[in-house]
């Protein structure tokens, strides 16, 4: 990249994101010896192994799994960076978003086809790469549900180490929770791993937060959630945490951003909300008009048996 753009070559952070392969003469020739019919990459990142590997196997056809356009959701999280007030990383990965676009528009093309999990990324992007795009969401098996009286928890799940997910608990700690203090019982469930020191102690020292940190069982939370909340601003992609909440079955309220990539409609698959008054509101409405919890369950439910189960 820094041949391409010499000011960006002085940053560190691009090629520590590829994966340096080692020249493994056993496992290339194993490979020669079954002749694969075509190599997936996963990602823009394994690229230069998949060049080791297809230099081994002339003419063969390769394919690249981007799930999301990497360099949209480095963007992305370089925003939410600089919302958070981490300046330094926010740059660093605005610059790091930089090096990925400049790389798409030279390797892509080098693929026969390029996959995406979101219909709309590939709309987007079409006139920008000659390979073939095509759109594949992310599945997941379907979950254990357990019945329960689902009016105990407003639950978000999420690694905590990622801004955007950062973000989001920050808005449910310090704007949201404090909207539903005259719910009785009610309380905002946040479960994740990795957080920072500072989110920690807000985590850990809100009486209106329930943390649950590395748990290895979410079935629980989500048999007692009165809602699963998605108050995403940024990130890329189809969101994992979204499809769960759909095969759990559970009433979803969720930003744009946290449906992106999906044939859903408020109001029948999910609550669309932006800000926390939002978020409140639909919680609101969730927990005073049961029908309405139990049509939105359901109509989330039947969206992912359709689209989005393994």
């Amino acid at each position: 990249m820094g041949l391409m753009l010499p000011v960006l070559g002085l940053f560190p952070g691009f090629v520590a994101d590829f994966l340096k392969p080692k020249r493994d003469g056993d496992f290339l020739g194993w490979l020669g010896s079954i002749r694969p019919d075509r190599i997936v990459v996963f990602r823009l990142y394994l690229h230069e192994v998949a060049a080791v590997v297809r230099a081994s196997l002339p003419g063969i056809r390769c394919d690249i799994d981007l799930d999301d356009l990497e360099s949209d959701s480095r963007f992305s999280i370089a925003r939410c960076l600089i919302r958070l007030g981490r300046w330094r990383p926010g740059i660093r990965e605005l610059i790091v978003a930089l090096q990925y676009w400049f790389a798409e528009q030279v390797l892509l093309s080098r693929y026969h086809s390029v996959h995406l999990a979101a219909q709309e990324d590939v709309v987007r992007v079409r006139r920008r790469f000659r390979s073939r795009l095509a759109a594949f969401p992310n599945r997941i098996l379907p979950r254990r549900l357990l019945t329960t009286d689902r009016r105990f928890r407003v639950l978000f799940v999420g690694s905590l180490g990622y801004p955007p997910n950062e973000e989001a608990a920050v808005l449910l700690i310090d704007r949201v929770a404090p909207l539903l203090t005259h719910l009785p019982n009610l309380k905002v469930t946040i479960a994740g791993r990795s957080p920072n020191a500072a989110l920690r102690r807000q985590l850990l020292g809100n009486p209106l937060i329930d943390f649950f940190e590395d748990t290895s069982d979410l079935a629980p939370l989500y048999a007692s959630a009165l809602a699963v909340v998605v108050p995403l601003r940024a990130g890329g992609g189809t969101k994992i945490k979204t499809i769960e909440a759909l095969a759990y079955g559970r009433p979803l309220v969720s930003t744009a951003e946290g449906v992106r990539g999906m044939d859903i409609e408020a109001g029948v698959n999910y609550l669309a909300a932006e800000t926390a008054a939002d978020f409140a509101a639909s919680i609101c409405r969730l927990a005073e008009e049961p029908g309405l919890a139990d049509r939105i369950g359901s109509g989330g439910y039947s969206l992912w048996q359709r689209d989005l189960s393994l």
